[in-house]
């Protein structure tokens, strides 16, 4: 076979496309990483994480009731314990 500047052509923009879907995936593998990460910081909710596909974004819908409870747990405790310091409120904020 012959390779036409045609064909070169098409080749180069092949090459392109993947190059753009292989670093779209890639971006959001690292972004589901480190959520997943930022998740199993959390106790207790490493055994939870749902499994999921190399490439593919995390889903919450697929989060169980106690990995949710964990998540927003934490997340309320964390506003909290902001407000209390940002209040100065005694007792509580020394301890912080």
């Amino acid at each position: 076979m012959v390779w036409t500047p045609f064909f070169l052509i098409m080749e180069s923009n092949l090459n392109e496309v993947l190059g753009i879907a292989f670093y779209a995936q890639e971006q959001e593998e690292e972004k589901s990483r480190q959520i997943e990460d930022l998740i199993k910081s959390y106790k207790g909710a490493s055994a939870l994480l749902p499994p999921r596909q190399y490439g593919k974004p995390l889903n919450p819908e697929k989060f169980g009731i106690t990995l949710r409870s964990i998540i927003e747990y934490d997340y309320l405790l964390k506003k909290l314990l902001s407000e209390c310091k940002k209040r100065q409120w005694p007792g509580i904020s020394k301890n912080l």
